[in-house]
This record gives structure tokens, sequence and C-alpha cells, in this order.
């Protein structure tokens, strides 16, 4: 294990040194190494070379700043450059400054104006291709760190292999290395007089004592190998970020100089600072993406590798705790030999007089056993055969008997057999006619009650059709209150009779009058006029209808909008006429009109009092039911008229399952059944 993790510090060292510009921290002390494959005469698979970092190209701010590309444009004096300069200086002729200062600065400024767009065109080009280029080096390193990387890998596992390999080759020589000491003691304290039990026990633990000593070392080896390379990782760690944090706050600090220098001096040469600046920044935010980059997947390679090597040490671990316990294992194998080798005579001796006693044992008891069974098979086959002979005797006793009765049958037997025979038969048919009698009365009463279900399911959708129809009253009624209104308005409003002027006090004003307003107050607003005052009591009229309808019918009433006049008197209404003619006209038909006007009575329409609602019937004298005329038509007869709230209609079957051949009427109140219904 301590080569596995010395070649993944040496793998990560250089890329981490290549990253970062730290020089090579002296070497750390190497722990004891533990036997492994290069123990024994294997050698260490080289790690492989860090791949070489390409050099970054250098910065030039001639070619890759507008500062530097203004410079060298100007120092050329193309003639692109003279024609902005003679452009501009006819211009300045035109005005009759060509000889002044004006001219000179407006030829320089035409230049400038000419060159800037070019310059900055060439710096953005020449910025761009050096970012292409650093961008193709890094993605080639990045390509061959992680080629080298799964290279590394490899040689690691071929490594890790090869050392298992030598691992359980040397293991097994140590077993059988120990076991022949173990032996070459055994038999020097055998020599020394000892027993070769108590022998084999001094061997035995001398020998755990020397695996137990290997196993601490190597398992203090390994963790301080572990923990001195998560050390050495915690540091380069530590390094990296450190180094990333400097360059950032480098990079910011030159652009907050670069800034400042632009905001208080806007020459040229701040200019070109600032730009310089920035595109140090974006070289120092794309180097830092880089090595951002780089450090992740540095991580990842070495989080990979700790698996490996954490995959790798279970393996060893697993390998050598198989290894313990197979030593275990012979060890409590030779144990045991030496237990059935250290076996007395006196418990050989033992074991045969058991095992004879154990066979007389069981000769005795197979013996009784045959005996007690051949007894027992004796006694039931003498048993079965006193059985079967007592058997064969009562059968041959009934078989005469039976003869016997045979033979002395007599005619009176026969006759009763006979009569018997008759007297069953008989009965069978009686309750055949009894049962085929009592199935056709069934039948026939299902099928009345199915014809009475039927009829009642009838009536009652003609009840419900009838109740629906009636319901619809009320709605026509305020219908047609609602059409009769609306004409005797539109009637008042075409009578020049009627004037339209508001009612004057002597004194020439408007007369006024007092209202209630919903909120329980009291106002003044002027009179209205005979017109106005006859229609508003036209709709009045009009709305007591609808509350008489719908007091008497039981339904919510509907209003019509009236004149805000306040209360205006209305006859007391006559109370209707007892009995069904006081019904309103069923819907469909004309509602009655209202009565014509008498006459104008204080510059207002008076009108005959409408009939009121109906005051509420008393139980003991509930008022009598519209008549419900049904009709009924049975078959080949003349229909028959009945009122359904008095009479239910009974069919009557010409015969069981037949038609119906006429109807019979039931009393809803008596339940008596006639023939014609009154």
């Amino acid at each position: 294990m301590a080569i596995v993790q010395n070649a993944i510090s040496q793998t990560m060292q250089p890329q981490t040194r290549a990253l970062t510009g730290q020089a090579s921290p002296p070497a750390a002390p190497k722990p004891p190494a533990v036997p492994t494959a290069n123990s024994f005469g294997a050698p260490p698979a080289a790690p492989a070379a860090a791949p070489a970092q390409p050099a970054m190209p250098q910065f030039n701010a001639a070619k890759e700043t507008a500062a530097g590309q203004v410079t060298s444009l100007l120092a050329q004096d193309s003639p692109l450059m003279q024609r902005a300069r003679s452009l501009a200086l006819e211009q300045m002729n035109q005005r009759g400054l060509v000889n002044s200062s004006m001219a000179v600065g407006a030829a320089q400024g035409a230049v400038m104006d000419r060159i800037l767009p070019i310059a900055q065109q060439d710096a953005q080009t020449q910025f761009n291709e050096r970012q292409g280029i650093v961008g193709r080096q890094y993605q080639t390193g990045e390509r061959e760190a992680t080629q080298g990387f799964q290279g590394q890998q490899a040689a690691l596992d071929r490594a890790q292999q090869f050392g298992l390999q030598a691992g359980q080759q040397a293991f097994t020589a140590s077993q059988a290395e120990l076991d022949r000491t173990q032996q070459m003691r055994v038999q020097q304290l055998q020599e020394q007089g000892m027993d070769a039990r108590q022998a084999q026990q001094i061997a035995a633990a001398e020998r755990q004592q020397a695996q137990a000593q290997t196993f601490e070392a190597s398992q203090l080896t390994k963790q301080q190998t572990f923990t001195a390379g998560q050390a050495q990782l915690d540091r380069t760690q530590q390094v990296q970020l450190q180094t990333a944090q400097q360059t950032f706050t480098s990079a910011q600090a030159a652009l907050d100089r670069a800034l400042q220098a632009s905001t208080t001096d806007k020459s040229l040469a701040a200019q070109q600072a600032l730009q310089l600046a920035q595109q140090q920044f974006s070289a120092a935010q794309a180097q830092l993406d880089r090595v951002q980059q780089s450090t992740l997947q540095t991580g990842q390679q070495q989080f990979t590798a700790g698996q490996a090597a954490l995959d790798r040490t279970q393996q060893a671990q697993l390998q050598q705790a198989q290894q313990v316990f197979t030593s275990a294992q012979a060890q409590l194998d030779r144990a045991q030999q030496t237990a059935l080798a250290d076996k007395s005579v006196a418990a050989q001796q033992a074991l045969q007089t058991a095992q004879q006693q154990f066979a007389a044992a069981q000769a005795g008891l197979d013996r009784a056993q045959q005996t007690s069974l051949q007894q027992g098979q004796q006694t039931f086959t003498a048993a079965q055969q006193q059985a079967q002979n007592q058997f064969a005797s009562a059968q041959a006793a009934l078989d005469r008997a039976q003869q016997t009765a045979l033979q002395d049958k007599s005619a009176a037997a026969q006759a009763s057999l006979q009569q018997a025979q008759q007297a069953f038969q008989g009965a069978q048919a009686n309750l055949d006619r009894v049962q085929q009698q009592s199935l056709q009365t069934q039948s026939q009463n299902f099928q009345a009650q199915q014809t009475l279900l039927q009829f009642d399911q009838r009536m009652k959708e003609l009840n419900l059709q009838a109740d629906l129809n009636k319901a619809a009253v009320p709605q026509t009624f305020s219908a047609n209150v609602a059409s009769t209104t609306l004409a005797q308005v539109n009637a008042l409003m075409a009578d020049a009779n009627l004037s339209a002027e508001k009612p004057k006090n002597p004194d020439g004003s408007v007369m006024m009058r007092t209202v209630t307003n919903p909120d329980g107050t009291t106002s003044q607003v002027p009179a209205l006029s005979p017109k106005e005052q006859a229609i508003d009591n036209a709709i009045r009229y009009a709305n007591t209808q609808m509350s008489w309808a719908a007091a008497f019918y039981g339904t919510p009433g509907t209003t019509l909008p009236t004149f805000n006049s306040g209360a205006t008197t209305i006859a007391a209404p006559r109370p209707p006429a007892a009995g069904p003619a006081s019904a309103p006209a069923p819907a469909g038909s004309a509602s009655p009109a209202p009565a014509p006007a008498t006459g104008i009575v204080g510059g207002a329409l008076n009108f005959s009092p409408p009939p009121p609602a109906a005051a509420p019937a008393t139980p003991s004298a509930p008022a009598p039911a519209a008549a419900r005329m049904q009709t009924v038509q049975p078959l080949n007869r003349p229909a028959v008229q009945y009122d359904a709230n008095k009479y239910t209609p009974v069919p009557v079957l010409d015969r069981p399952g037949g038609m119906v051949a006429s109807y019979q009427f039931r009393n809803n109140a008596t339940g008596q059944i006639t023939d014609t219904p009154v």
C-alpha cells in the first residue's frame, strides 16, 4: 500500500506545481514499508512523467491594444490617412481657415477618426487570435494530462495485481515456514520431556503472538501512510486556492487602477491603459477558469485515485483476513488431529464395549418385536376366521327367512299393496291439479298488479303535468297584468285631457309633497302632475293585483317600477268569491282586464277596487279544490270522464292476463268502489 500511495503522490505533485507555479516541496520522510510485491524481488512500477505544460504566448501591446494599433497606423502615414487629412483641409479652406490652428486640429481629428475603428478592429482580431491559441494549448494540455492520468491508473492497477499475487505467494510461503517451525518446536518440546498436547498448545500460542505483532505493524504503517497522503492533498488544495485568490485580487486591483486613471485622465494613454487592463482582466479570468477546471479535474482524478486506492486496500484487507481465517482453520485442524491422535487405549476399549452393548440391546429388542408381531398376527387371524364364520351363518339364516316370507305372500297383502298404490296415484293427481290452479291464480294476480302499477304510474305522470301547468298560472297572470298595465300607461300618456303640469300654490310656486326614503327618512319633492298621478295609480293597481296572485298561489311576486311618489290611497279590496270560480284563468287564457276608470278625482285617475288576496283558509273548512278531469278508454266501450281529485280508476280484465274490458272507480275519501263516478 505504501508503494501505491507514493505513486499517487508523485503523480499529483507535478500537475499541482505546473498549475500553481510552485516549486517542488522537499520530500517528506517515508514511513516504514510493509511487505509488498516489491519486497520479493519485483521492480516497482515507475510513475509516468507529468505532461509538460505548453508555453503561454507573450502579450504584445503594440498589436493587441487599440492604442498600439493607432500609434502604428499613424507612423505609417498611409494614403488613407493622407486622403482624410486632405479632405479636412479642403473643408477648412472653404471656410477660409486653411492656415489656422483649427485646420491643423481638424486634419488630425479626421485622421484619428479614420484610424480609430481600424485600430480597434485589428486589436480585437489580435486578441481573439491570442485567446484561441491559449485555448487550444490548454485543451492539448488537458488531454495529455488525462491520458497521463489514465496511464498511471493502469500502471497502478497492474502494480496492485502483481503485489497481491506476490503477497499471496509470500503468505503461502510464510504459512509453510510457520508450519515447519511449529513442528520443529513441538519436536523440541517433546524431546525435552513434555506431553504432545502441551507442546502443540505452546507452539500454537507462539505462532498467534507472532501473527498478531505482524498484523499490528502493518495496520500502523497503513494508517500513517493514509494520514500523510491526506495532509499532503489538503496542503496542495490550500496553496491552489490561495494562488487563485491572489491572481484574482491582483487583476481586480489592476482594473480598479485603470478605471481610476481613465476617469481622471481622458487622454489616449489612459484609454490604452484601460483597454490593456481589460484584456489582462479577461486573460486573468480565462486563466482562472482554466485553473479552476484543472483543479476540479485534478480533484476528480484524486478522488478517483483515492477510491481506487481504497478498493485496492479493501481487497488487500479481505485477502489478509482470508489468510488469517485460513491460518486459524489450519491451526484448528492440526489441534483436532493432535487430539484425535492422542486418544488412549482405554477410550478405544470403552467405545468398543459400548458398541457391543448397544448391538446386543438392539438384537434383544429385535427378537422381542418379532415375537410380539407373530403373536398379534396369530390372534388377529383367529378372530377374523371366527367373525367370518358368524357372518356366513347369519347370512344363511336371513336367506332362509326371506325365502319363507316370499313364499308366504297372501292375496290380502297383494290387495293392500294395490289399494295403497291407487291411493298414492290419486293423491298425486290431486296435488298436480291444486298446484296448476295455484300457479294460474298467482299469474293472474301478478298481471293484475302489473296493470295497476302501470296505471298508477300513468296517473302520477298526468298529475305531475297538471301540477306543472298550475305552477305556471301565476307567471302567466303577472304577464297579462303587466301587458294590460302597459296599454293603460300608453293610453294615459296619449290622453290630452290630463295635464302634465305640476300643481302650484296660490303664490305661483310648485306644490311640494313628503316622501319616505329607503333609509326611513323623509324628504320634500315636487308633487306629481295629474298625468303622472294617473300613471302611478295604474301601476300601483297592477302591483296590487300581482301581490294578490302571489299570496293566493304562494309564489314569489313581481313588482312594476313606480314613481317616487310616496304612499297612494287605494280603495280596500273586496274578498274573492269562494269556490273554484274565484281561481284565476288557467295558463294560456286572457286575464280579466281591470275595471275602467270612472273619472278624474282630485287630478288623479280613479279605478274600481281590484280583487284582493283571499283570506287564508282555516284547517276546519278547507277551500274545495278545482275539479281535475281525466279520461279512461276501456276496450270496445265509450270513454269515461272522472275527477282525479275524488276517484281512482280500477281496471277490470276480460280474462286472466287479458285486455281491460271496463273500469271501476274507487272513492279516494271513503274507499268505496262504484261503476260510474259522480
